[in-house]
């Protein structure tokens, strides 16, 4: 054996355990960065729940006032179209029949 061969035996020896040792330094960073990620979606998940928990009632209560003003618009609009019709004179009110409006 030449005394280059011995050198080229440990320079790749050295080579082979620096890439394993990189590769494995690597596998190592893939876990720790996906722990991590994984750990900061679960706390973000508890965050959003806890947001739609206090955000829920909010929505609930405007939905409520929305449907309560609606059926109050609508409750208007009935009296005041009652009241027109009762107002209405006789021609008037064979025009309404005809559309089969009760009064």
């Amino acid at each position: 054996m030449c005394f280059d061969d011995v050198g080229r035996t440990e320079t790749n020896h050295q080579l082979e355990v620096a890439v394993k040792e990189a590769n494995e330094r690597l596998a190592a960073l893939h876990h720790l960065e996906r722990q991590s990620v994984r750990s900061a979606l679960i706390e973000e998940r508890g965050r959003l729940c806890l947001f739609v928990c206090g955000l829920k009632p909010v929505m609930v209560s405007t939905v409520q006032f929305a449907i309560v003003m609606i059926i109050s618009i609508f409750t208007t609009f009935q009296r005041t179209f009652l009241l027109k019709l009762t107002q209405l004179n006789e021609h008037q009110r064979t025009q309404v029949k005809h559309l089969n409006v009760r009064i």
